[in-house]
């Protein structure tokens, strides 16, 4: 087993206001000394597949996953390379990505306007909430590990990167061994511990 770095939270140019390509994250991690990152574009997954070709070729692990755009807010579903109906309710698309055999997160629970905030995090039952996140205020964050905490949830960090450059401003650490199935299940056994490096205004070049 080892202590692995990994970017949960990742934007690419298949998201629609996503800046840097799938392979330019893939080279950033690297160059930052990740083990990994999760590939989750707003209501998309046609990155994954060109991450993983440059994971492959630099010996970066990526997880495949998605953002999905709830009526309530935002969840992050990793593990899977389904697409996921936006605009659903949030415990349907729970249902669905259960179904589908992916790992549901709640990202951002506090954010205004995309995150689900307090009430529907406690009616999802979630077993992993992000509590740092790399664009969400100091606050914020702070709510959310508490809330983490009261549900006795395990806990993440993701960047939120929408440009390369944005990578390892927060993130995971995982006690696991270095492959998908066995990370997701040591996040969902809460053998994580999330890391907040910055909070960064984005990058829109």
């Amino acid at each position: 087993m080892e202590t692995l770095r990994l970017d949960l939270h990742i934007h690419t140019t298949y998201s629609i206001d996503g800046r840097s390509k799938p392979e330019d994250y893939v080279r950033a991690a690297k160059a930052k000394g990740f083990d990994g990152l999760a590939i989750t574009d707003h209501d998309a997954v046609g990155g994954i597949k060109r991450a993983e070709e440059e994971g492959d070729r630099l010996g970066v692990l990526v997880i495949p996953g998605i953002e999905v755009s709830t009526v309530q807010g935002h969840i992050i579903v990793l593990g899977t390379r389904e697409l996921f109906p936006s605009r659903t309710p949030a415990i349907e698309v729970v249902e669905m990505a259960k179904s589908a055999g992916g790992t549901m997160v709640v990202a951002h629970p506090y954010r205004s306007y995309t995150g689900v905030g307090e009430e529907v995090t406690f009616s999802l039952d979630p077993r992993i909430i992000e509590i740092y996140n790399g664009h969400t205020g100091e606050r914020a964050n702070r709510m959310a590990g508490d809330l983490a905490r009261k549900l006795s949830c395990s806990m993440t960090g993701g960047s939120d990167a929408h440009h390369s450059r944005e990578l390892g401003n927060a993130y995971t650490q995982v006690d696991s061994e270095p492959d998908v199935e066995n990370i997701l299940d040591a996040l969902l056994r809460g053998r994580s511990r999330a890391v907040l490096e910055e909070v960064a205004p984005p990058v829109f070049e």
